[in-house]
């Protein structure tokens, strides 16, 4: 996506329509958050793989657990 939105840049890619935007801008953001959201998981991964209990989980649902058992 990074370099999608990086290609439309180079080229002045721009929406159609009555407002032309360039495509780049809402690409960036978009490239942004996926970057964000792929940093989130390799952490969580990495958390968990270290035998700890998944960050994911609220403490609600943990005690929840642990009645239940």
């Amino acid at each position: 996506m990074t370099l999608f939105a990086i290609q439309s840049y180079t080229f002045n890619d721009v929406t159609p329509g009555l407002l032309a935007m360039p495509m780049w801008i809402p690409q960036a953001g978009l490239a942004a958050g996926i970057t964000v959201f792929a940093v989130a998981l390799v952490d969580e991964l990495v958390w968990v793989l270290q035998g700890r209990e998944p960050r994911s989980l609220g403490q609600d649902e943990i005690n929840i657990e642990e009645t239940v058992a």
